[in-house]
């Protein structure tokens, strides 16, 4: 079976991610996580490429691990500044 080509915007140049490519970058979630975190604005919102067929922006899921691991590394400076008591 022949690679399956690269899906990108003509104009943006953005690439285009399935769910299974989802799945393949270690996001876990079911379709149905997926979507309610879409619809409570948690997650970037999909694209209908089809009747059947839709798809997320890779820079907007970029974005959300991004947002994600900053938010670990404040959540573990503020449990260090915790531990290590004021003045460090």
């Amino acid at each position: 079976m022949p690679a399956r080509p690269e899906v990108t915007g003509k104009k943006t140049g953005r690439r285009l991610l399935t769910y299974q490519d989802l799945r393949a970058r270690g996001i876990p979630w079911s379709r149905v996580h997926v979507a309610r975190l879409e619809a409570a604005r948690k997650f970037p919102l999909h694209i209908d490429l089809g009747e059947n067929s839709i798809a997320w922006f890779e820079d907007e899921v970029d974005d959300l691990l991004e947002m994600k691991a900053a938010e670990r590394d404040a959540k573990a400076r503020a449990l260090a500044n915790l531990e290590n008591g004021p003045g460090g």
